[in-house]
């Protein structure tokens, strides 16, 4: 279920969010299925912006999210650009649609798309670092440190033919 709140969360727009899963090798269909997970998570004010829900009965595993978002009234609820997308996208409104009215075709989708995510693998801290506390990085020091070491050599190699 965590990944699915990460993938979510970090959506800037329709486009953002199938090169998400583009990259992963998933579907337009597993795009909007696998937001429907929302319905079981919420969001926390120690870890976002956001304290509220994704639905207005959560934690239960049904089509609710679906349906709230044919009803396009979000208020009190998480609206993020990714529920946005799902409902102003042509393609992606249709198969809201479609899981709002047949909750069973939206289990047994799911199912194959959560099915088809988990077989991608573990995801590391570097594939999602804005989840992670950013440790102080070294790499600028050590580079300088590389660099004056590389200068040196070149120096003392100069100075060899030299004599």
């Amino acid at each position: 279920m965590y990944i699915i709140l990460i993938i979510f969360f970090n959506v800037q727009g329709t486009l953002d969010l199938k090169d998400k899963f583009k990259c992963m090798g998933l579907t337009q269909r597993d795009i909007v299925v696998l937001a429907g997970a929302q319905t079981l998570l919420r969001t926390y004010a120690d870890r976002s912006d956001y304290d509220v829900p994704w639905t207005r009965k959560p934690p239960r595993f049904d089509n609710s999210y679906f349906k709230e978002l044919q009803r396009k009234q979000l208020k009190g609820i998480l609206e993020l650009p990714s529920d946005i997308s799902l409902v102003d996208n042509f393609g992606f409104s249709l198969m809201v649609d479609i899981y709002a009215k047949e909750e069973d075709t939206f289990f047994l989708h799911y199912a194959i798309s959560h099915k088809n995510l988990s077989q991608l693998g573990f995801i590391r801290k570097v594939d999602f670092p804005y989840f992670y506390k950013k440790e102080e990085s070294n790499v600028l020091a050590k580079s300088i440190v590389g660099a004056i070491i590389f200068a040196s050599i070149i120096i003392v190699c100069f100075c060899i033919r030299l004599y």
